[in-house]
């Protein structure tokens, strides 16, 4: 890879030397300014006396939690003391206006020394990037296509030297880098070594092309060029690293993708985000292709792999002093896709990737930005939506209190607390009124925690913009144009509603604080895969009966059914072509069964590297629940699975030490019928409307409705057009079963009134097998796809009865 020049030393000295620098006038009306902003967010004004006594509440309760952790001097508190003493209610009812406001100013200058006095804060050095932001939704925000799309170029990495006392700051980039667009910095634990992302704009993008919007985006339409665009390497993210003390940069990776999110494990290797898996996202317009982004690893000797083989995006990795990574992932399988961005751990290898919080419910859309505090096990995270640029409220998570609930299977909130209770969840619906959905007037932005009660922030006064403001719903709230969004600038922000401007620039956000600092190193999580391991994984199933909400008990589970889920590909745009009935799903493969042993126990094997899901099937052939979700196994590796979405953090009780299924080898899948693999209508469908109902149901003159005949009418045929109004299924619109996860006894199957009329005396004797009956069954559970492709010859080919191949991208 590329190295570029030195950056001197002499610099790096510079920027840990910091004193008490005085702020120029101006700067001291720029804090002074934005006090006067954050009053009039709270529907105040510093010259009355709520703003006072609102500020001197925060100073006791901050004061009081500074002499608990012993993070202020003496002097300071006796002088912080002081003045919060004078503002007593019979001093204040004598103030006049002017009076008030030059209280308020003279406790806020106290209260911002204390704060910056803080050893958690005190002479370290913070780095930031400044640029500005692809507005519209999250899923656009770290994907170089539209950043390149409208020109959004510029800046680079800065270093703050006196957080809090000065707003001088230094460039680490300038002139080091080609004009273009930087992304996702972060720090290694030692805080000498800065990494990022950074594409290159300067071939791709004539020089002085004028910057756009997402709207001209729009406007202009599908891009003819798309198919060069992925291919090409110029203009993409890739990742770089920066020797602070010496400058020294080098460039990590190359290639056609967008590589973004690294982040340092303490072996030294890097996990990251990148489009290397392939596909795209299921519900993007024709101008916005919205590439699958997932995580990757990257060993010390320049190896690449994918450890991610999750079919859509994930973003913002970060470790865990335990050795995980906890990241965000959107995650929509047969459900709502506007939902279900939230937080997910996974080994370093990639084994064992789980829901951490957030993926079964609609209360939060988005969790993203994790950090953990340190000193805690509790993550600071950001609320966010997906159809507006990323930002939202603060908010602190505690894993210890991780729960669904019991009745609607769904996360409780019991487990969060949310910093700053202003600003609503970005999104989320507005209790009673389904038509409304709440936005905010200002939003926060790249969390850094200090500790479980102080952190670094980006903020900004002003909407952050998206989607919502011009195409959405009615909303509660402002949103800006939707085509840009409130600058962010560089806060303190503590639990107690303190919030002191650090710094700002006057053209552009900044964003990412960093301090430049040592940090405790994780714990190395070794992997545990074997080497040249075979291309299948393991799964060991206790009891599949030990679920959140019970199974009914006259329905014993006697095998699991195993599918394929196959991204999106090769077109991108949303429901184009239609899979089936239900809207923007996923293709799929049927890969087989496995037996469900009479303890409720399983064990079988899987092939590696593929995005599953399962189901839990009675006696009689029918799915009595189903996962709206995936999982994948890494090569040779062996996952332990309690039971079927049992309650967070569960334990099993009183249980054999070995199940049945673990006395055995473990089981191989058997395949489903002809065309299951992968799913196909005309081939396993309509040849049995065929033989068993097309002679009554034959569209003639005086045949029975609905016609059953196999003709190819519109993107489907006839008969499964006809029988639309007898199934149910599960997808993002308004026809689904349930919207946020299944509950056992709603499969397909048990919904359908077709299952109904297959059972009543009209239909008892028209000659359906049992294998008929059961293939039927089996195509109701699947979600009634009609294709198993989304490539449009491969769908002509299963619209005409021909058996296609799995599609290439998995």
């Amino acid at each position: 890879m590329k190295r570029y020049g030195l950056f001197s030393l002499l610099l790096f000295t510079i920027l840990l030397c910091s004193g008490n620098t005085v702020f120029s006038e101006d700067i001291n009306r720029i804090i002074q300014n934005d006090w006067i902003r954050q009053e009039e967010t709270a529907g105040r004004s510093i010259n009355s006396p709520e703003a006072l006594f609102a500020l001197k509440d925060r100073a006791e309760t901050l004061l009081s939690k500074l002499v608990e952790e012993d993070y202020v001097t003496p002097e300071n508190r006796e002088s912080l003391q002081k003045k919060m003493d004078a503002i007593t209610p019979e001093q204040v009812e004598k103030m006049t206006a002017e009076e008030c406001s030059d209280a308020y100013l003279d406790l806020r200058w106290e209260m911002r020394n204390v704060i910056f006095d803080n050893p958690l804060i005190k002479d370290i050095p913070i780095v930031f990037m400044k640029g500005d932001r692809y507005i519209w939704q999250l899923i656009h925000e770290y994907l170089s296509y539209y950043y390149r799309g409208t020109n959004t170029t510029g800046k680079g990495m800065y270093c703050l030297k006196n957080p809090g006392r000065s707003f001088e700051t230094v460039s680490l980039t300038d002139g080091k880098f080609p004009r273009g667009v930087f992304s996702t910095p972060s720090l290694s634990y030692d805080g000498k070594t800065l990494y990022f992302a950074f594409a290159d704009f300067s071939k791709v993008i004539p020089e002085g092309t004028p910057r756009t919007t997402a709207g001209d985006m729009a406007r202009q339409g599908h891009d003819d060029h798309i198919g060069e665009y992925l291919q090409e390497k110029e203009g993409k993210f890739h990742l770089f690293k920066m020797d602070i003390a010496s400058g020294d940069i080098e460039q990590l990776t190359d290639g056609p993708y967008d590589d973004f999110d690294p982040v340092l494990l303490p072996d030294g290797d890097l996990i990251f985000v990148s489009t290397r898996r392939g596909s795209f996202a299921r519900c993007t317009g024709d101008w916005e292709p919205v590439m699958t982004a997932t995580l990757h690893r990257r060993y010390q000797n320049g190896d690449i792999r994918c450890i991610s083989w999750h079919e859509t995006n994930e973003w913002n990795p970060t470790v865990l002093k335990d050795g995980r990574i906890v990241y965000a992932r959107w995650d929509y399988v047969d459900r709502e896709a506007a939902r279900y961005m939230n937080l997910w751990v996974t080994n370093p290898d990639g084994t064992n990737a789980q829901a951490l919080f957030g993926n079964y419910t609609e209360k939060i859309v988005a969790s993203l930005q994790p950090e953990e505090i340190p000193d805690s096990n509790k993550i600071l995270f950001l609320g966010s939506g997906h159809h507006i640029a990323v930002g939202g409220p603060l908010v602190i998570l505690d894993p210890t209190k991780i729960k669904y609930d019991p009745e609607t299977s769904e996360d409780t909130l019991d487990c969060i607390d949310v910093i700053t209770p202003d600003i609503p969840f970005p999104e989320t619906l507005v209790p009673d009124n389904p038509d409304k959905a709440y936005v905010s007037d200002h939003y926060y932005y790249g969390p850094y925690p200090l500790s479980e009660d102080f952190y670094l922030t980006s903020y900004s006064h002003d909407p952050n913009g998206g989607y919502l403001s011009v195409n959405g719903y009615g909303y509660t709230g402002t949103c800006g144009d939707g085509y840009s969004a409130g600058k962010l600038g560089l806060y303190y922000r503590d639990r107690f509603g303190n919030l002191e401007l650090i710094y700002e620039d006057p053209e552009t956000s900044c964003r990412y604080p960093l301090q430049l600092t040592e940090k405790s190193t994780p714990r190395t999580i070794a992997s545990r895969l074997p080497e040249n391991a075979p291309e299948y994984g393991t799964f060991v199933l206790s009891n599949v009966r030990e679920s959140l909400v019970p199974f009914p008990e006259d329905r014993p589970i006697t095998e699991l059914r195993v599918f394929q889920i196959l991204p999106k590909y090769p077109g991108y745009v949303s429901n184009t072509p239609r899979v089936g009935h239900a809207h923007a799903q996923n293709a799929r493969v049927y890969l087989g069964s496995v037996p469900v042993e009479k303890d409720g126990s399983a064990h079988f094997r899987v092939p590696a590297c593929k995005p599953l899901y399962f189901q839990a099937v009675d006696s009689e052939g029918k799915a009595v629940h189903t996962m709206m979700s995936e999982v994948y196994l890494q090569p040779g590796e062996n996952r332990g699975c309690i039971g079927c979405h049992e309650q967070t953090q569960t334990t099993q009780k009183n249980v054999p030490m070995q199940s049945i299924a673990m006395g055995r080898p473990a089981s191989e899948l058997i395949p489903g019928p002809e065309g299951t693999r992968p799913m196909s209508y005309p081939v396993l469908i309509q040849p049995i409307l065929d033989r068993a109902c097309v002679s009554c149901h034959d569209g003639s003159e005086n045949g029975i409705a609905p016609d059953l005949t196999g003709e190819s009418e519109e993107e489907f045929s006839r008969s499964y057009n006809n029988l639309e109004p007898y199934l149910r299924w599960y997808e993002w619109l308004g026809k689904t079963i349930r919207r946020i996860s299944s509950l056992p006894g709603e499969c397909g199957c048990d919904m359908s009134p077709l299952t109904a009329i297959l059972d009543d005396e009209n239909h008892l004797n028209i000659g359906l097998s049992p294998k008929d009956r059961a293939t039927i069954n089996f195509w109701l559970d699947a979600n009634v796809p009609f294709y198993g492709t989304e490539d449009p010859e491969d769908q002509k080919r299963q619209l005409n009865g021909e058996i296609i191949p799995i599609p290439p991208v998995q």
